[in-house]
Protein backbone atom coordinates (compact mmCIF):
# COMPACT_ATOMS: atom_id res chain seq x y z
CA UNK A 1 0.00 0.00 0.00
CA UNK A 2 1.39 3.55 -0.76
CA UNK A 3 1.41 6.01 1.76
CA UNK A 4 -1.21 8.21 -0.29
CA UNK A 5 -3.04 5.20 -0.21
CA UNK A 6 -2.55 4.72 3.85
CA UNK A 7 -3.55 8.17 4.68
CA UNK A 8 -6.42 7.64 2.75
CA UNK A 9 -7.97 4.50 4.03
CA UNK A 10 -7.00 5.96 7.65
CA UNK A 11 -8.62 9.27 7.25
CA UNK A 12 -11.82 7.11 6.56
CA UNK A 13 -12.10 4.45 9.24
CA UNK A 14 -15.21 3.37 7.75
CA UNK A 15 -13.72 2.54 4.26
CA UNK A 16 -11.19 0.57 6.24
CA UNK A 17 -13.49 -1.35 8.45
CA UNK A 18 -15.46 -2.13 4.90
CA UNK A 19 -11.86 -3.44 3.97
CA UNK A 20 -10.88 -5.23 6.67
CA UNK A 21 -14.92 -6.98 7.09
CA UNK A 22 -14.22 -7.85 3.56
CA UNK A 23 -10.77 -9.42 3.82
CA UNK A 24 -12.24 -11.44 7.26
CA UNK A 25 -14.66 -12.49 4.70
CA UNK A 26 -11.42 -14.19 2.13
CA UNK A 27 -10.33 -15.20 5.35
CA UNK A 28 -12.81 -17.37 6.49
CA UNK A 29 -13.11 -19.04 2.73
CA UNK A 30 -9.77 -19.79 2.93
CA UNK A 31 -9.79 -21.45 6.63
CA UNK A 32 -7.64 -18.99 8.05
CA UNK A 33 -10.09 -18.25 10.64
CA UNK A 34 -8.12 -16.90 13.41
CA UNK A 35 -6.84 -14.22 11.29
CA UNK A 36 -10.06 -13.77 9.96
CA UNK A 37 -11.29 -13.14 13.27
CA UNK A 38 -8.12 -10.37 13.91
CA UNK A 39 -9.60 -8.78 10.77
CA UNK A 40 -13.58 -8.92 11.81
CA UNK A 41 -12.46 -7.69 15.45
CA UNK A 42 -11.06 -4.63 14.02
CA UNK A 43 -13.70 -3.42 11.60
CA UNK A 44 -15.81 -3.79 14.63
CA UNK A 45 -14.12 -1.57 16.62
CA UNK A 46 -13.51 0.72 13.84
CA UNK A 47 -16.97 1.39 13.32
CA UNK A 48 -17.23 2.06 16.50
CA UNK A 49 -15.12 5.18 16.22
CA UNK A 50 -17.40 8.54 15.89
CA UNK A 51 -15.59 9.11 12.37
CA UNK A 52 -16.71 6.04 10.69
CA UNK A 53 -19.66 7.13 9.79
CA UNK A 54 -19.30 6.00 5.99
CA UNK A 55 -22.26 3.11 6.72
CA UNK A 56 -22.17 -0.47 6.41
CA UNK A 57 -22.31 -1.63 9.54
CA UNK A 58 -24.60 -4.38 8.39
CA UNK A 59 -21.83 -5.62 6.38
CA UNK A 60 -19.28 -5.39 9.25
CA UNK A 61 -21.68 -7.10 12.08
CA UNK A 62 -22.59 -9.42 9.44
CA UNK A 63 -18.79 -11.03 8.89
CA UNK A 64 -18.30 -10.38 12.53
CA UNK A 65 -20.93 -13.01 12.46
CA UNK A 66 -19.63 -14.99 9.73
CA UNK A 67 -16.30 -16.00 11.51
CA UNK A 68 -17.43 -16.19 15.51
CA UNK A 69 -20.03 -18.92 14.25
CA UNK A 70 -17.38 -20.76 12.33
CA UNK A 71 -15.40 -20.82 15.50
CA UNK A 72 -18.34 -21.93 18.11
CA UNK A 73 -18.10 -18.46 19.66
CA UNK A 74 -21.62 -17.69 21.34
CA UNK A 75 -21.17 -14.18 20.88
CA UNK A 76 -22.05 -15.18 16.82
CA UNK A 77 -25.68 -14.29 17.79
CA UNK A 78 -25.16 -10.95 19.21
CA UNK A 79 -23.14 -10.02 16.45
CA UNK A 80 -26.05 -11.28 14.02
CA UNK A 81 -28.15 -9.46 15.82
CA UNK A 82 -26.19 -5.96 16.00
CA UNK A 83 -26.52 -6.38 11.69
CA UNK A 84 -30.10 -7.13 11.88
CA UNK A 85 -30.15 -3.95 13.88
CA UNK A 86 -28.36 -2.13 11.49
CA UNK A 87 -30.57 -3.48 8.69
CA UNK A 88 -33.33 -2.14 10.56
CA UNK A 89 -32.06 1.25 11.14
CA UNK A 90 -30.96 2.11 7.59
CA UNK A 91 -34.31 0.80 6.49
CA UNK A 92 -36.33 3.04 8.92
CA UNK A 93 -34.22 5.72 7.12
CA UNK A 94 -35.42 5.83 3.91
CA UNK A 95 -38.72 7.49 2.89
CA UNK A 96 -39.31 6.30 -0.44
CA UNK A 97 -40.88 2.67 -0.15
CA UNK A 98 -39.05 1.73 -3.30
CA UNK A 99 -35.75 2.36 -2.07
CA UNK A 100 -36.63 0.29 0.80
CA UNK A 101 -37.74 -2.34 -1.31
CA UNK A 102 -34.82 -2.44 -3.64
CA UNK A 103 -32.68 -2.50 -0.36
CA UNK A 104 -34.47 -5.63 0.82
CA UNK A 105 -33.33 -7.12 -2.45
CA UNK A 106 -29.82 -6.95 -1.91
CA UNK A 107 -28.27 -10.37 -1.38
CA UNK A 108 -26.51 -8.93 1.64
CA UNK A 109 -29.93 -7.84 3.49
CA UNK A 110 -31.43 -11.29 2.54
CA UNK A 111 -28.78 -13.17 4.10
CA UNK A 112 -28.95 -10.95 7.38
CA UNK A 113 -33.18 -11.69 7.53
CA UNK A 114 -32.81 -15.62 6.93
CA UNK A 115 -30.06 -16.02 9.38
Amino acid sequence: VTEDAAAAIEARPGLEALARARHARALIEVRDLRAALAAATHAVQLIGTPAAAEGGDEEIHYTHHLVLGELGDPQADAALARAQSSVAVRLASLDEPAWRASLTRLDLYRRIAAT
